[in-house]
């Protein structure tokens, strides 16, 4: 009894061991900000783009991160760089000439779990978000730009659902877009059928059809011309909205002109991509 008990035992502890041995490591789903997709901007003066760095903690990563920029400035600067002290420094002549850069966002870092040496340990992504110049010999000199939710006034207001999908809102603008739809296709709807019941009213000599034919024409003509205040109200509503609700945070020039990220090569990102602009 002894023996089949200790043999039991044993099976159970082998068993715990493979079972702990084979479990995944899972990480909370963490939602990467939009802003962190691999895009490049070009300016007159200054090019922004986005970096990663990958770490054992949070100081790490960001260090990580800071050495992807040099990287990112030799890509586009063409010049094989380090950062030093916050500082792009050029390895490739003698005189050693350091190129300011500026971060205008940075994530908060992003922990997941990966398996390391059979163990579950964390590890920490930060993004940042970087304007790089042009010309090291005018490394002084960037683009105006300024961060902000307030979108400057644009003509895509007057476009039911436009002005929305251009501030970062695609339900809201996806919503406004089918109410005038479906409101529009109520009008042609609704006088299309009064029209249809008047053609009948002649039709026949029977006053009880007649005044049925008559019914439904005035019923079909309330409901499209209901239809075309339901679309009017929609409409002043999408301007208002459009005009005075606060977008998703995005870059501006200083005309305020939304700056609008192009797809680019990134160690970060492969494949072919298109960007549409509204």
């Amino acid at each position: 009894m002894k023996l089949c008990f200790k043999a039991l035992l044993f099976l159970s502890l082998i068993s715990f061991a493979i079972i702990v041995s084979a479990q995944e490591c899972i990480s909370e789903k963490a939602e990467i900000p939009e802003w962190t997709k691999g895009r490049t901007w070009r300016g007159q003066k200054s090019i922004i783009t986005v970096v990663k760095g990958i770490g054992i903690n949070h100081k790490d990563a960001k260090k990580n991160a800071e050495i992807e920029i040099g990287k990112a400035a030799a890509s586009f600067i063409g010049l094989d760089c380090i950062v030093k002290d916050g500082k792009l420094t050029s390895c490739d002549d003698a005189t050693y000439r350091t190129v300011a850069y500026q971060t205008l966002r940075e994530s908060e870092p992003i922990v997941t779990v990966r398996k390391r040496d059979g163990r579950c340990v964390n590890e920490y992504t930060v993004y940042i978000m970087v304007q790089l110049p042009k010309d090291l010999g005018k490394s002084e000199l960037f683009d105006e730009v300024y961060d902000s939710d307030e979108y400057p006034f644009s003509g895509r207001v007057f476009v039911p659902g436009m002005a929305q999908i251009y501030k970062g809102q695609k339900v809201k603008g996806g919503l406004f877009i089918g109410g005038e739809v479906l409101f529009i296709g109520g009008i042609v709807a609704s006088f299309s059928m009064k029209s249809y019941y008047k053609s009948k009213i002649n039709s026949t000599h029977d006053t009880g059809q007649k005044k049925s034919y008559t019914d439904w024409s005035n019923y079909a003509g309330y409901a499209g011309w209901g239809f075309v205040g339901a679309a009017a109200a929609l409409y002043i509503a999408n301007i208002i909205d459009g005009i005075v609700s606060p977008g998703k945070p995005a870059l501006f020039d200083k005309n305020g002109k939304k700056i609008v990220f192009a797809p680019s090569a990134t160690p970060y990102s492969f494949g072919l991509a298109m960007n549409l602009n509204f």
